[in-house]
């Protein structure tokens, strides 16, 4: 069995680094897809703290779901911590065995929140489950927002793939 590399660029090539950190962002990454985005956020930081001044102010949503936060929730602290530090504009938090308190699945959330925010997509995580439903939740904003057909709306969504501006590393 071979082992498949991955797709994740931050960011996709050929962008210089300083366009990243420019750049407005909608990560998704549910259970062990956050780990990516841990990272990336760390590399901002750093660059924010070499350089505050010049730092870009741009809309960075993280969008993190789990089964149950109290059990599963291991970064929260983390996560909440690159909020407050102005590296994510908001935490979305998603639990689908949860109290109800919060959305159950991402996609509960996407239609609500990010409708006309320009930027780039990036998912990873399960690509059985949440990555198919993700895509079809883009599919259907594309629809409603922009009044396209399934079929326009479908070459829309492959073109901001062939574009790198939805990003998927998945697995299954």
């Amino acid at each position: 069995m071979g082992k498949e590399p991955a797709r994740f660029r931050f960011p996709p090539p050929p962008l210089p680094s300083s366009d990243a950190l420019a750049m407005p962002l909608l990560m998704i990454g549910p259970g062990t897809g956050v780990a990516v985005f841990l990272d990336f956020c760390q590399h901002l930081l750093n660059a924010k703290l070499r350089d505050e001044a010049n730092f870009p102010n741009v809309p960075r949503y993280l969008f993190f779901g789990c089964r149950n936060l109290d059990k599963d929730g291991l970064c929260l602290d983390e996560l909440k911590y690159y909020v407050r530090e102005g590296i994510l504009k908001e935490l979305i938090l998603c639990e689908s065995e949860g109290n109800g308190e919060l959305p159950k699945y991402v996609c509960d959330f996407l239609s609500t929140e990010v409708n006309g925010v320009p930027s780039r997509v990036f998912v990873c995580g399960d690509a059985k489950g949440m990555s198919k439903d993700v895509l079809q939740c883009f599919t259907n904003l594309v629809k409603e927002e922009m009044g396209k057909t399934d079929m326009e709306a479908i070459t829309f969504m492959t073109d901001l793939h062939k574009d790198d501006r939805f990003v998927e590393d998945v697995w299954s």
